[in-house]
């Protein structure tokens, strides 16, 4: 599959073009100057020879150091597809230690390590259907440190989940003050936007903000246009939904939209 360097990885741009978030774009030249302080997280992505990944510049310690320090001190990354995938220093993901996770490249292959154990339950994945989230399997070998994988697969001919048959999808992980999620590559769809989304807030640490100018259901949208005072409920699937809301207070409400409907709401 050609497009698998772009899919998985595409997914999280399609997401913040839609989602309440206000997202810079910073190059690795600049990333060492920056002031990362002001922003809730640092979001880095694709596979080891793409256009977006970085390469070389993980090899950077100025670049390295300067997001360790960040999610040390408070700050949230969030890392897709083999985020500082750069073989240097005896280790592959060069913030192996702020994401959990490294990725196996064959030199320790052998060595004997515990077991798997997915979990059962974050507040990232509450209320949401996973059943609709696709990860990229094509991501291979990454395997958890000290991170808690919430989805993996395994290579078939290990059936029991031992941990050098693990290939992690979805991994949370604390660092310092500050908070790492992966994602080996997510799908293109609402719910997987939904799911990004309450990624972005667990690593900014606003979870109180979650049910705030949204809807219960993913394939609605909800905006709030502060100078008039007036909502906008848009839904983009093709069948009626009947969804709770929320405004920005907080303050639920329940309404029906027509297939592709949109309904406006005042203050």
């Amino acid at each position: 599959d050609t497009r698998q360097g772009g899919y998985y990885y595409n997914s999280i741009i399609f997401a913040l073009s839609v989602l309440p978030v206000d997202v810079d774009f910073i190059s690795f030249d600049d990333l060492p100057e920056i002031d990362l302080t002001v922003y809730d997280a640092v979001i880095s992505m694709g596979v080891t020879g793409s256009s977006f990944h970085g390469d070389k510049c993980w090899g950077d310690f100025a670049v390295v150091e300067k997001i360790r320090e960040y999610v040390y001190n408070g700050g949230g990354y969030l890392g897709v597809g083999e985020p500082s995938g750069y073989y240097k220093n005896g280790r592959y993901f060069q913030l192996s230690d702020v994401l959990g996770l490294e990725k196996e490249c064959n030199f320790t292959n052998f060595e004997r390590r515990e077991r798997v154990q997915i979990e059962k339950a974050h507040w990232i994945t509450e209320d949401l259907d996973m059943t609709d989230i696709r990860f990229n399997e094509k991501i291979s070998g990454v395997y958890s440190l000290n991170a808690k994988l919430l989805a993996a697969h395994f290579e078939p001919e290990y059936p029991l989940g031992a941990q050098n048959a693990c290939n992690a999808d979805f991994a949370v992980n604390e660092y310092g003050k500050g908070r790492s999620v992966y994602f080996s590559g997510i799908s293109n769809n609402n719910n997987s936007f939904r799911l990004i989304y309450k990624a972005i807030l667990w690593l900014g640490k606003k979870e109180n903000e979650y049910k705030k100018i949204l809807a219960e259901d993913p394939n609605v949208d909800v905006f709030y246009y502060e100078k008039s005072g007036v909502y906008a409920a848009y839904n983009s699937a093709e069948q009626e939904i009947t969804t709770a809301i929320y405004d920005k207070s907080g303050y639920k409400s329940i309404i029906t939209l027509k297939p592709k409907g949109i309904k406006w709401i005042s203050e």
